[in-house]
């Protein structure tokens, strides 16, 4: 049996870590298991940055118009997004099942507002999920009515 060599990557130095000191290794992808992914409603962010603060995989992206796009390649459906957003329904999870691709939400939302909104209201549904770790008695879902409509001119 040969043996061939290899040769372990390093983590690129120069690199900034995120606010609570979070780092995003760009050869390690780990958004592959989760079960659930957040869905964002641009149209209703405040822009409190709570979401980009407390993620423990730095998901979050800032956007030149202040909004923060969510890389899906490094979420792993955690759920801390939502948990934090002071707006109803904002940040949602929703079964990972329900979606093709790990595309931009944001570039999505900005190509056409209202289409993006609607896609997401159709994606998170009138159930709501989120996941009782401390417990272990799995997620807790919750019935509730449609989200407010989309409004332009909202964000600033």
């Amino acid at each position: 049996v040969s043996m061939k060599a290899f040769t372990v990557k390093g983590v690129k130095r120069g690199f900034q870590m995120g606010p609570r000191g979070q780092n995003r290794n760009l050869d390690f992808k780990r958004g592959t298991s989760k079960t659930q992914r957040p869905v964002v409603r641009f149209d209703i962010c405040t822009k409190c940055t709570l979401c980009w603060y407390d993620c423990p995989d730095e998901v979050f992206d800032p956007t030149t118009d202040g909004l923060y796009d969510v890389n899906y390649d490094y979420c792993t459906g955690c759920g801390r997004c939502a948990e934090v957003c002071p707006v109803e329904d904002c940040i949602v999870m929703v079964d990972e099942l329900k979606f093709e691709n790990q595309d931009s939400p944001y570039v999505q939302y900005k190509k056409d507002p209202e289409k993006y909104v609607k896609w997401a209201e159709e994606k998170k549904g009138k159930e709501r999920m989120m996941p009782s770790p401390v417990t272990g008695k799995g997620n807790t879902v919750t019935k509730v009515e449609a989200s407010k409509p989309f409004k332009k001119g909202v964000v600033k």
